[in-house]
């Protein structure tokens, strides 16, 4: 009954990732056996675990991850431990600002030395609360103010 609701929702996210994906690369696309084309976007995610019983993201379980490819339909991430959840919340870099998007899990794939990669199937935009969103900055600002060495 309610599934026009659904797709323009959809729309809406797939138009943000479409956006995302014109702005990080002009020819750099490939097609493959997909119908969709996407590309190379490897850009840090928030990432937030959403928790299946009661339909909330689990902030406190924030993290970060890479994304590697990204189409209108959706994206990977690559992340060096196991993601429980079957739908999170990424947060993708927007100018000045970070655009929040809701995603299915559709695959897990092991790259070795612990590292997964995750094809996520988007969803919907998504909104933070801005106390959330403020302490996220402050986190990921500290991984940036203190790297970490790979003690070689």
């Amino acid at each position: 009954m309610f599934g026009f609701l659904l797709k323009r929702k959809q729309d809406e996210a797939r138009r943000v990732l479409a956006r995302q994906q014109n702005l990080m690369f002009g020819q750099q696309v490939r097609t493959g056996p997909r119908v969709e084309t996407r590309g190379g976007y490897m850009q840090p995610a928030w990432v937030i675990p959403i928790c299946p019983s009661t339909d909330v993201p689990k902030y406190s379980r924030a993290f970060p991850a890479m994304t590697r490819d990204i189409s209108s339909q959706g994206l990977s991430i690559i992340h060096s431990g196991r993601i429980d959840a079957t739908e999170l919340l990424i947060g993708l870099p927007a100018q000045d600002d970070v655009t929040f998007l809701r995603f299915e899990v559709v695959h897990e794939t092991q790259l070795g030395c612990g590292f997964r990669q995750y094809g996520l199937h988007v969803r919907e935009l998504s909104e933070v609360p801005p106390d959330f969103l403020r302490d996220l900055r402050e986190m990921f600002t500290k991984l940036d103010a203190e790297p970490q060495t790979a003690n070689v």
